[in-house]
């Protein structure tokens, strides 16, 4: 069941209306009015602490759903027939003072408690203190997905306040490394209707009479990935690899139809040699390079310990989300460490993307 619940708060007319100017790209560094976070594992092995701050002086409401991506049966091969992911989504909403951050752990979620002073390295326990920003659900054991928050007015309905910063840190619950990334930010435009169609980018069409009410997901993802199985230098038994994140833009969280993407791979090496490659990805998925192309990204094919990729949808498929995680493996030592990387965002997609809310029950 979705719910929006309000809280009566005299909300200063400022923090509704005031529009930042408007950008042709996603950010990760300035205030926006939809935060992606692309990659929430809560699956026993790893967890992830968000972070979400109100950038503004004034009350901001705010909307949030997890997208559950894992299989349907968890330990056998994807197959968007056979085995796809769950594609159920948890529904939650926050009330942010002027400047308020708030921080919670996606497994354990945050109750709505008596607030009392709080010091974590001291006593644990009092985990989930400080001002509340509502009720936040724990997540199911296994999850593997995302997490999407929409800027809102105390009704629900999406507004481009431009309020929104996020953060997110997953952490191995073994090892205690940490791989920590700035949430993507789409920002709003003064062409925001306040209905349940989120219109990213593009030009006015039926379903956004308007034109763009947000801005639009990249042309193309760049990022420097580490080549398969390349050693680090002077560390001996040691191994780089990467993790891709990729969702698609579009999504219908009224139906819950999901979306299939086919993602396309320009590959450089440091000899400005090309190489390419494609996969689908359906709903949310989590490649290592060798999952993606076992030949391409290999260290022996590619040539060179790193290369420059350029990730982008086909021109009928949607726009994609992306996040990369570098990992280090030292067998000798068993030690494996991780760091995400905010991919650089090239360009604005000319097709424009859609988001369609559940309606606010």
């Amino acid at each position: 069941m979705r719910r929006f619940i309000p809280v009566v708060v005299a909300a200063s007319l400022w923090s509704v209306c005031w529009l930042q100017p408007v950008v042709a790209q996603v950010t990760i560094d300035r205030p926006a009015s939809i935060l992606f976070f692309p990659k929430v594992i809560a699956n026993g092995s790893r967890d992830t602490i968000i972070h979400i701050a109100n950038d503004s002086g004034s009350t901001t409401f705010v909307r949030c759903v997890y997208l559950n991506a894992a299989l349907t049966f968890p330990g056998l091969p994807p197959d968007p027939i056979q085995n796809p992911p769950l594609w159920t989504d948890i529904d939650f909403s926050l009330m942010l003072t002027g400047e308020q951050p708030s921080v919670w752990v996606a497994s354990l979620g945050r109750a709505v408690t008596t607030d009392m002073p709080c010091n974590l390295s001291a006593d644990p326990s009092c985990y989930g203190s400080g001002f509340d920003p509502g009720e936040i659900p724990a997540l199911p054991g296994g999850f593997v997905g995302e997490l999407m928050c929409v800027e809102a007015d105390i009704a629900g309905s999406p507004v481009s306040g431009n309020h929104l910063l996020g953060t997110a840190t997953v952490k191995d619950i073994s090892s205690g490394d940490i791989s920590r990334y700035r949430a993507i930010g789409s920002v709003g435009n003064e062409n925001n209707d306040g209905d349940d169609t989120l219109c990213l980018g593009g030009v006015p069409t039926e379903e956004c009479p308007n034109g763009p009410e947000y801005s639009g997901c990249p042309q193309s993802w760049l990022v420097d990935v580490r080549s398969e199985g390349a050693p680090v230098a002077g560390v001996a038994g040691s191994a780089l690899g990467t993790q891709l994140t990729v969702s698609p833009c579009t999504r219908n969280l009224n139906t819950q139809t999901p979306e299939t993407v086919t993602v396309q791979y320009i590959v450089t090496n440091e000899f400005e040699q090309t190489f390419s490659a494609a996969s689908q990805t359906t709903c949310w998925s989590n490649e290592t390079l060798t999952e993606i192309n076992s030949s391409v990204f290999d260290f022996v094919v590619l040539g060179s310990p790193t290369a420059r990729s350029a990730i982008r949808s086909t021109n009928s498929s949607a726009g994609v989300v992306l996040l990369a995680e570098e990992f280090v493996d030292v067998s000798s030592a068993s030690i494996r460490a991780g760091a995400a990387v905010n991919a650089h965002a090239d360009g604005e997609r000319s097709v424009g993307d859609l988001i369609t809310l559940a309606p606010v029950l």
